[in-house]
């Protein structure tokens, strides 16, 4: 079995993968959050309310990204540099609750700890994106 990871730095959604649907569709694909855990229903509910829309995995690491700067650059004092940030960061703490339905914490290397999701492309009757869709894959 073959199973595509998909990285930070690339901007794939799932409208990316219409043309692509037999091929993706067969392999799995991991991906870094999922909209369909329980932990993650309160973000997804605020976030279509607020921004209207479907939200996917950009959606929810960016938000996760933006919290933990927000919470490294408070604790860096009243004239944080880029370097105390960066420190502070390494202390970031956030529980399921402050965050997009995961909790955030860093490694010693500064990646994001905690497991990616497997997932395959699914079709979808959902109104609000594509007729493509992720399911989680049972371990």
């Amino acid at each position: 079995m073959i199973v595509h990871q998909i990285n930070y730095v690339l901007t794939f959604n799932i409208n990316d993968f219409k043309n692509y649907s037999e091929i993706i569709a067969v392999d799995p694909l991991t991906i870094p959050w999922y909209k369909g855990l329980e932990t993650a229903k309160p973000f997804v509910v605020r976030a279509k309310a607020l921004w209207g829309g479907e939200v996917g995995w950009r959606t929810a690491t960016s938000y996760d990204a933006t919290k933990a700067f927000i919470d490294a650059l408070s604790k860096s004092g009243d004239n944080p540099t880029r370097a105390k940030i960066l420190e502070k960061l390494q202390d970031v703490y956030l529980p399921v609750n402050e965050t997009s339905g995961k909790s955030l914490r860093f490694s010693p290397e500064g990646e994001r700890e905690g497991e990616a999701f497997l997932v395959e492309v699914v079709e979808s009757d959902n109104p609000d994106c594509s007729n493509l869709d992720f399911r989680l894959l049972e371990e």
